[in-house]
């Protein structure tokens, strides 16, 4: 045998043992797959409730009377305008609610408050506030019953309001940069009352307002 003859067996061997060896790694057919789990998707979270001492859920509040940015404002101008009853006045009786609304043509909401806790209610009414768009104080009304009405008329700039106090409807004109304190001592309101829709704090009739602490 010459070499010649004898280097082709031999080259065809090398060949045939570097094809069964491979680089060591598994024929495609035996390779094996971790099967892909379906990813479950995360419960959306539930609407954040303002008040969830009442059973009105969350996303059932409209905006003009829920907004907590707003209720923060209103917080801290009642603990400064209220500090001296506050001491030693328990959480359940500091309590408000509020709703927002343009009374003076500005573009800015003001916002009508109510304190309708026992402390500041009594046979006549409860106390109210109308806070500018600021925060600071506009005016402080006492002996109210709610819901609190807007006219079609306006003083001033203002809007008129009615208001239930003193066993009747009373006409409540903006005079000298704010509304009078005491309603019950105004002319009673002669005209067609306002419609349901201009109704301010309807908070015993079944109105969406929740509840804040001050």
């Amino acid at each position: 045998m010459t070499i010649k003859s004898f280097a082709l067996p031999l080259s065809f061997a090398l060949m045939t043992l570097a094809t069964a060896c491979g680089s060591g790694s598994q024929p495609e057919a035996e390779k094996t797959t971790t099967p892909s789990v379906a990813e479950t998707p995360a419960p959306a979270p539930a609407p954040y409730d303002p008040d969830p001492t009442d059973t009105i859920p969350g996303d059932a509040y409209p905006a003009y009377s829920s907004d907590t940015a707003t209720a923060s404002l209103i917080r801290a101008s009642l603990q400064s305008a209220e500090k001296d009853m506050l001491t030693g006045l328990p959480p359940e009786q500091r309590k408000f609610k509020y709703h927002a609304v343009d009374l003076n043509n500005d573009g800015k909401n003001e916002y009508m408050v109510a304190l309708y806790t026992p402390m500041y209610c009594g046979s006549g009414g409860c106390t109210a506030y109308l806070l500018n768009a600021d925060g600071s104080i506009h005016s402080r009304f006492t002996v109210v019953r709610f819901p609190i009405y807007v006219a079609a008329t306006s003083t001033d700039g203002w809007k008129d309001l009615v208001m239930y106090s003193g066993r009747e409807n009373r006409h409540v004109k903006h005079k000298g940069g704010k509304y009078p304190s005491n309603p019950s001592v105004l002319p009673v309101y002669k005209d067609a009352m306002p419609d349901k829709s201009s109704a301010l704090l309807d908070i015993f009739e079944g109105g969406a307002f929740p509840a804040f602490s001050f």
